[in-house]
């Protein structure tokens, strides 16, 4: 049967529409959405919920195969569960969101229309990626470095531009809008910006000043800064350290890092363009795995993906990654990931077979020291892949009391998480690449939770009202803070 499908979003001028067979629903071991009440296939009017709901269904399913193209298969979502529930139409309200049980769209009567989240193929796109991400990281769903917390927003809209650049339909109007074949990446064009009916929708009911007011530009030429240098509060133009906001530095640089690859080709052809988004797509999947998770993760993913590039393609794309991280103030040193540092005690780990997964004793005491524990950090430790070497990857994680907080915070732990590589020099094991620096790392985290809860983004004991993003919760007579959901509007402005 046929349904009427929009490929990028209701309020993009143009936007662009087909009518063709509903995406066939998931099969075998591999992650799913799950769905109640479909309605007939067939065309309905644009905004009708039936639409919504194809909509929605065809945008989710076609997220999941962009990730799949350049990731390989996703066989289970966060939980090891193959099931997701995915909700087109939810509830009255200008919101979507992802809270590990579900992906959920909302509607809002503006003016006398209804704008539907789940009707933007960006938006939906978008929430999917939280998931995806999850499924993929779920360690990095409760961290409290503000640049891991704006990854995830990050990452969300590079699964967006996934979905648009992998679309006949939309790189087809790429080609025919654009006066030269090697100018169809340039800012403006339908796939550099996101979900303007929601923008519209936000511009309507809260105004000009509401940091979703506009569409969010993929292609920008914002510069990293560290995140608690920045403005807390967000606007539709500047950069702040809120989450979405900060987001935007590193989907810029991935959109910059296809562009680079694109214009690096002999010819400037629509197959050459699928070339650069999915080799640069492979580059970003196999840096998300492998990254180790610390303050400056943008810079640990872009040096990823460059290890990356060297063990998939011979380093080709070596100039474009680091030249796109660089456009926006990010220098990688790739090499210096791997670099040997510090030597420890006790001897190289090892990285196949079960022995990988136990840290040595001796080197667990020597890192204990090192970084200042206390003697309550717990360590794990995994091999990983980084640029055709297998190396350690060690966790750790710490329980820190908050600085600087009054109210419902005082009292309140966090748990960071930080991580290593380890590697051989001889017969010594060594930390490659950096050390973390407890004291620096303590210092963003109570930062970015105060930042919570000056934006309303941390559930208030008074106020039940708001959709938080994080809560307090209550464990062995402590109080720790705990992520609930990713949502697609900044803290506090619901």
């Amino acid at each position: 049967m046929t349904i009427r499908y929009l490929h990028n979003d209701p309020g993009a001028v143009p936007f662009l529409e087909s009518r063709r067979a509903a995406r066939p629903a998931r099969v075998g071991a591999v992650a799913k959405f799950g769905l109640s009440h479909p309605p007939a296939e067939q065309i309905y009017p644009i905004g009708d919920p039936s639409f919504v709901f194809w909509q929605c269904r065809q945008a989710a399913l076609l997220a999941i195969e962009a990730w799949e193209l350049v990731s390989g298969p996703l066989r289970s979502w966060q939980s090891g569960s193959r099931l997701l529930i995915l909700d087109p139409n939810r509830a009255v309200g200008l919101e979507a969101n992802y809270d590990r049980a579900s992906v959920s769209f909302n509607r809002w009567p503006v003016q006398g229309t209804t704008t539907f989240t789940g009707a933007s193929t960006d938006a939906v796109a978008h929430e999917v990626g939280h998931a995806i991400l999850d499924a993929v990281r779920p360690d990095l769903w409760n961290s409290l470095f503000p640049e891991v917390a704006a990854f995830h927003e990050g990452f969300a809209d590079c699964v967006t531009l996934l979905v648009a650049l992998l679309d006949k339909k939309v790189v087809d109007a790429l080609f025919n809008g654009a006066p030269n074949p090697k100018n169809v990446l340039d800012a403006g064009n339908l796939a550099s910006q996101v979900a303007e009916s929601v923008a519209s929708a936000f511009l309507l009911s809260f105004g000009a000043h509401h940091p979703n007011s506009r569409p969010r530009q993929l292609k920008n030429q914002l510069q990293w800064a560290i995140p608690t240098t920045l403005p807390a509060n967000p606007t539709p133009t500047n950069l702040s350290g809120e989450p979405h906001s900060f987001g935007r530095v590193f989907t810029g640089c991935v959109y910059d890092t296809i562009d680079n690859i694109y214009q690096s080709r002999p010819q400037h052809t629509k197959r050459a363009l699928t070339h650069a988004v999915t080799t640069a797509g492979a580059l970003l999947a196999a840096a998300v795995k492998s990254a180790p998770e610390d303050i400056r993760f943008y810079r640990a993913v872009g040096r990823a993906m460059i290890l990356a590039d060297d063990d998939q393609n011979g380093g080709a794309n070596h100039v474009a990654i680091r030249d796109a991280f660089a456009a926006h103030g990010i220098a990688l040193g790739s090499t210096v990931m791997l670099a040997p540092t510090v030597a420890l005690e006790g001897p190289p780990p090892p990285v196949r077979g079960a022995a990988s997964r136990r840290l040595n004793p001796r080197t667990r005491r020597d890192l204990s020291v090192r970084v200042g524990s206390d003697g309550t950090t717990r360590m794990s430790i995994e091999p990983v892949q980084l640029g055709g070497r297998r190396v350690a990857k060690v966790k750790l994680r710490r329980k820190i009391p908050l600085v600087n907080v009054s109210g419902p915070l005082q009292g309140v732990m966090a748990h960071v998480n930080e991580e290593l590589l380890l590697g051989a020099e001889q017969k010594y094991c060594v930390v490659l690449g950096e050390l973390p620096i407890p004291a620096t790392s303590d210092i963003e985290v109570s930062a970015f939770v105060r930042s919570l809860a000056d934006s309303g983004a941390l559930q208030h004991p008074a106020d039940r009202s708001r959709k938080p993003t994080h809560v307090i919760r209550s464990r062995g007579g402590r109080k720790f803070l705990k992520r609930v959901r990713f949502s697609c509007v900044p803290a506090g402005y619901q």
